[in-house]
């Protein structure tokens, strides 16, 4: 695409606030027979003598190994790529969150009997049933005490622990959620707590997932919502879709597709966090869902969902249908993907200003959403205007966005030509407006003058050293 017509969208498209999105997907549009192929069940019983118990999470190693939190049994189960037990781990607590680092090091969080966080780390020596056959002594954390009532556990590429704290071990209060920050050796950095602000009086979070760039998403099951946390700052946003029930579980796919469980129904999200279908059936039969309690993904793409009453694991392969043009290649056409959009209290972000900034948490990004909501989506004439342009501004916001990944250089001109908006739009915060009226002046206003920045006074500037360079040849 030529550069000078981005460059023109880009500066269009600056000019209208972040826009927000709803739960509608195009769900209707696929068969939901073929979305999902069944290719494995893990029957979470095999070896067990007395009553079958319940697991709470998963994790999936790159040799694909499974790794299961037998909540009920007390121990980890660990099986192979095919779903033959391969190894048991007996812990002194109820285990409910489980993960690797990249070395294939397990960390388990234990409720009740014990309540802290455990690591095992893996062995190259011995049969695979030894490979994990102590505690590490590595990792020692001072004060288990401290975690509260650990809900999950995740670690990132350097090594950092993130304990998660779903409420106070007396399982009565649920005050105090957030996340623990711990370093590789067990030493004990600091708290992030999540705001009052954006929980509810019986949020209580269950599991968490990382993503590539940092950001940490905590379910909160009770609350039925996600927030993400920027551990660099303690930033935090939450992500308010309408669902049917409790959030599940959630989970990236190798492409970054975010994944979020329901009990009986996955909801898939492209990486803006914008809706792109809904996957799943309910049902005991297999191929079908029913209580979800974990997600994760295997390096191929495979997804497990762990079925916290039926005593299993299912492994799917998901048809590249399910994400529509994204990433759909094949010679039969497929209609792409305009998501359906409206005004609502919780959503979305501007597509190209959080390619441009690198992160929906970036200040620039949270500027520019506050302004939307706080402002604009406060009148009935700036709601109307938002719910009017969605559609156009879909319509090409994602290709500008994904050739600014593409191409840095693009991307920092983008920076460039949104910093006089950005300036301009803090005008607003200075303002009240508490009318109708005001806020259409306000409006009108402030896309005149970027009309005036953008437009007229490179045009005059031009013309200026036109009739200049034309007086000198002469």
């Amino acid at each position: 695409m030529n550069l000078k017509l981005l460059l023109v969208f880009v500066i269009v498209s600056a000019l209208i606030l972040p826009t927000t999105a709803s739960g509608e997907s195009q769900s209707s549009s696929l068969d939901s027979k073929k979305e999902l192929e069944l290719l494995l069940i893990i029957d979470l019983c095999v070896g067990v003598t007395g009553n079958c118990h319940s697991a709470t999470d998963l994790a999936i190693g790159d040799s694909g190994n499974i790794y299961v939190a037998d909540y009920g049994g007390k121990r980890i189960q660990i099986f192979d790529s095919l779903g033959k037990v391969i190894q048991t781990i007996e812990l002194r607590g109820y285990p409910h969150g489980i993960t690797l680092d990249k070395d294939e090091n397990i960390y388990v969080t234990e409720w009740w009997d014990f309540v802290g966080v455990e690591k095992f780390t893996k062995t190259t020596h011995g049969t695979p049933a030894s490979h994990f056959p102590l505690a590490a002594t590595d990792f020692e954390i001072e004060d288990q005490g401290v975690f509260g009532l650990p809900a999950d556990v995740v670690v990132d590429p350097d090594g950092i622990v993130y304990v998660l704290k779903s409420h106070t071990s007396d399982g009565q209060s649920f005050s105090g959620m957030g996340v623990h920050k711990i370093s590789a050796d067990g030493g004990y950095l600091e708290f992030l707590p999540v705001p009052e602000t954006v929980t509810f009086t019986h949020s209580g979070a269950s599991l968490m997932t990382i993503d590539k760039e940092g950001y940490l998403y905590l379910v909160d099951q009770k609350g039925s919502n996600i927030i993400i946390l920027d551990p660099s700052n303690g930033n935090v946003k939450v992500l308010d879709f309408e669902y049917s029930g409790h959030v599940q579980g959630i989970a990236f796919n190798p492409e970054g597709f975010m994944f979020v469980a329901e009990s009986a129904s996955i909801h898939v999200f492209d990486e803006y966090h914008l809706p792109i279908t809904t996957i799943g059936e309910y049902g005991t039969e297999d191929g079908k869902l029913s209580a979800t309690h974990g997600l994760e993904f295997d390096k191929d793409g495979n997804m497990y969902v762990l079925d916290y009453y039926n005593f299993r694991i299912q492994v799917f392969h998901i048809d590249p249908k399910v994400f529509g043009s994204l990433i759909y290649e094949e010679t039969e056409a497929v209609a792409p993907y305009t998501p359906k959009t409206e005004v609502t209290d919780g959503g979305g972000g501007c597509l190209i200003a959080t390619a441009a900034f690198g992160s929906e948490m970036a200040p620039q990004v949270q500027f520019l959403r506050e302004i939307r909501d706080n402002t604009v989506l406060q009148t009935e004439s700036g709601t109307l205007f938002m719910a009017g342009f969605n559609q156009f501004y879909y319509s090409f916001s994602p290709v500008i966005a994904d050739y600014e990944r593409e191409n840095p250089v693009f991307k920092e001109a983008v920076k460039l030509t949104l910093t006089p908006l950005l300036t301009s739009l803090t005008l607003l915060q200075y303002t009240d407006i508490d009318s109708e009226s005001e806020m259409l002046g306000y409006g009108i206003g402030i896309i005149l003058l970027n009309i005036g920045m953008y437009f007229v006074a490179p045009a005059v500037l031009i013309m200026k050293i036109r009739t200049s360079y034309n007086k000198i040849v002469k």
